[in-house]
């Protein structure tokens, strides 16, 4: 009886994790997508309009480039 144990718990399933199931490469995706939407779609009318403030081009690049390091802060040290 211990054997058939051992081997139902070897074809066990890996256990679920809620929290970082995206891959580093989905990430990237996902920012280089925002940043298409950003900077070439009909978004780019809205903040470049003439009564926005001159600083707001580079605000959106410095939260595109702050969200880029945060996902890879996320990914630790030894995460290739």
């Amino acid at each position: 009886m211990a054997k058939t144990a051992r081997i139902r718990h070897a074809y066990a399933l890996p256990p679920v994790t809620i929290g970082n199931t995206m891959s580093a490469l989905d990430k990237t995706l996902i920012l280089f997508l925002l940043g298409v939407l950003l900077f070439a779609s009909p978004l780019v009318d809205w903040w470049s309009r003439p009564g926005m403030p001159w600083y707001l081009p580079y605000a959106l690049w410095g939260g595109l480039i702050g969200v880029g390091i945060l996902i890879q802060w996320g990914r630790g040290r030894h995460d290739l």
